[in-house]
């Protein structure tokens, strides 16, 4: 059998460098944000593992009504669904 992963804890500095990259990039676009040579503090962390954590933000509202609202989709992927479908709306 392998070895399994040991859990990393996020620290403050990755989970905000997460919601600018999000703010830059939009929803969905996990792989872009880690790649970013802005945000190279999550260049260790996997596509999956920012879309899974910022999940969690918007779940136990770490992230505020407002940011949310202003976020922007990466495209028609599940994201921009999940937004209109929570109730979150775009301020125009």
């Amino acid at each position: 059998m392998g070895k399994s992963r040991g859990y990393v804890c996020w620290t403050t500095e990755e989970e905000d460098a997460l919601r600018m990259g999000v703010v830059k990039h939009g929803l969905g676009a996990w792989e872009i944000v880690r790649k970013d040579p802005d945000f190279s503090l999550l260049a260790h962390r996997s596509g999956v593992q920012l879309k899974d954590k910022f999940r969690n933000l918007v779940k136990f509202r770490h992230v505020s009504l407002e940011e949310a609202r202003a976020l922007k989709p990466k495209g028609s992927g599940p994201w921009s669904k999940k937004l209109s479908a929570s109730g979150f709306t775009r301020a125009t």
